[in-house]
């Protein structure tokens, strides 16, 4: 029976909200299974980027949620991926 491996990630905006073609440009992995990921604003890679680098290591986007902050707006994405384990 095949078994997976899953992971998360939070993706934030260094950005401002208000050019969106930017922050999406901008967007940057924030949290990694739910571990801070450091200097997360200074990176110099794009979201894209790192989709196919994670790719190539075999993980699959199953989808995205756009977590709800207290105030009813919705916050950072959070990323679901798998792989089969080995």
């Amino acid at each position: 029976m095949q078994k997976w491996e899953y992971m998360t990630w939070v993706v934030g905006y260094a950005g401002t909200g208000a050019d969106l073609e930017n922050n999406w440009k901008g967007g940057s992995i924030k949290y990694i299974n739910g571990i801070a990921v450091p200097n997360w604003k200074k990176s110099t890679k794009s979201l894209v980027e790192e989709l196919n680098r994670v790719g190539e290591e075999g993980w699959e986007l199953l989808g995205y949620e756009l977590a709800l902050i207290s105030n009813g707006f919705s916050g950072d994405p959070i990323l679901l991926f798998k792989r089969p384990k080995p």
